[in-house]
Formats: C-alpha cells, sequence, structure tokens
C-alpha cells in the first residue's frame, strides 16, 4: 500500500472506532437508566400497598386534619382519687386510740369517827377513826362530859353550864385511806363519873383537825362503855 492510500484510510479508521465509543457509551447509558427505572418501579411497588389500603401511619399527603393523621387516639386512664379520711371515721384494721387519762385529783381528805360507842379499858378510851381520801389525817380529840356540882364551888354558882369538864385528850396521825385506833387517856374525874355512873357515861367528843382540812372541828355526842 502506497503512503498516500495509507493517509487516506487513516480517518476512516478513526470514524469507525469513534462511532463504536458511541455506540458502547449508548449501550452503558440504557443500562444505567434501565436499571433506576426498575429500581424506582420497586420502590413505588412497596409503597403502593399501604397508600391503597388507607392507613393512617403514612405521610401528611392527603389529610384533612391533625387529627385524622395522628390516627385515632388511644384511651387515657381514668385518674381515682385516693379516698379522704373524715374526722372520727378510722380504719377497722389499725388499733383503737388509747382512751384519754383523766386528770389527777388533789389529794385530799378528811377524818370521820368510825363508831360513838368508845371501850374503856382501865384508863384509856379507845376512840377509831377513818382518814378518808390520799392525805394523811392530823389533829387532836378531847373528851367532855357533865360533872358534878360538888367538884366546883364556881360551877354551882354559874349553873349548869359550868358543869361541862374536860375527861380525857389525845392528838393522832392516820396514814390517808386508813384506819387507826386512838387511845385517850381518861383523867380521875372520868373514871369517877364512871364509877357513880354503873360503868357507862355520855360525853361528847370534839374533832379539831390539822390537816388536810386545817382548822376544822366536829363535835359528836359518844358513850363511854367500861370492859
Amino acid at each position: 500500500m502506497s503512503r498516500g492510500t495509507r493517509f487516506a484510510a487513516a480517518p476512516a479508521a478513526i470514524v469507525l472506532r469513534a462511532l463504536a465509543i458511541a455506540r458502547v457509551a449508548l449501550v452503558l447509558c440504557c443500562c444505567i437508566l434501565t436499571g433506576g427505572l426498575v429500581f424506582v418501579s420497586a420502590v413505588a411497588s412497596a409503597e403502593s400497598p399501604s397508600e391503597s389500603s388507607g392507613s393512617t401511619e403514612g405521610p401528611l399527603t392527603g389529610c384533612t386534619s391533625v387529627e385524622t393523621c395522628r390516627g385515632p387516639a388511644s384511651p387515657q386512664p381514668e385518674f381515682t382519687p385516693p379516698p379522704t379520711e373524715t374526722p372520727g371515721s378510722s380504719d377497722p384494721s389499725s388499733p383503737p386510740a388509747p382512751a384519754p387519762t383523766p386528770p389527777a385529783t388533789p389529794a385530799t381528805g378528811g377524818v370521820a369517827l368510825a363508831g360513838k360507842n368508845l371501850s374503856v379499858r382501865r384508863t384509856v378510851a379507845l376512840v377509831r377513826l377513818n382518814c378518808l381520801g390520799d392525805a394523811s389525817c392530823q389533829g387532836s380529840l378531847a373528851l367532855t362530859a357533865r360533872g358534878p356540882l360538888q367538884a366546883n364551888r364556881h360551877a354551882r354558882k354559874a349553873g349548869t353550864a359550868a358543869r361541862i369538864v374536860t375527861i380525857g385528850t389525845a392528838s393522832f396521825t392516820v396514814a390517808g385511806d386508813e384506819p387507826a385506833v386512838v387511845d385517850v387517856r381518861l383523867s380521875s374525874t372520868a373514871r369517877a363519873l364512871l364509877s357513880s355512873h354503873h360503868g357507862r357515861l355520855a360525853a361528847h367528843l370534839r374533832i379539831r383537825e390539822r390537816q388536810p382540812n386545817a382548822g376544822q372541828t366536829q363535835s359528836l355526842a359518844v358513850t363511854l362503855a367500861k370492859r
């Protein structure tokens, strides 16, 4: 082949090669486009069932309101307020409240005569007393009786009021809420009167308190009986 023929065939070869390259590029583009269309169709087919079934979980396109797009609201639990405890009501299972302790009463007391018949043993009259209350009782006793007119010159002039003579005295201390027997020693006049009255003598007992009722006095009729 001559040089001129070689130069004339060169452009034709170049053109043929360019056409081949263009054809290859075209085929590649077609393949790329075909693959994209297939992918798009696959995605569309995957989304189409949810759109056709009317599910409310899809995109917000086509929603008429916020509530429609969100779907049906889930039910809320009802609020139950705690029971209120009214005054005076109590739980049956809880133990009852302890009863209030009554206020402590002040210690009070007083002395009382247990019997009006006083036994006489030799020269002693036995006086039975009761101390009422919590406080101890303290005081004094005095026995009086009507004496004979001959016993006192002034008594005969003063009349019957002057015939009252003291025949015995004593002091006492008795514990609270306890009984006690107090010995009252009798005078010689008391013994003479008992002998003249055959062992029985009407008298008066005066009880003067110093505690708890200071200054309180009782005057009681008693009988002395010799045993």
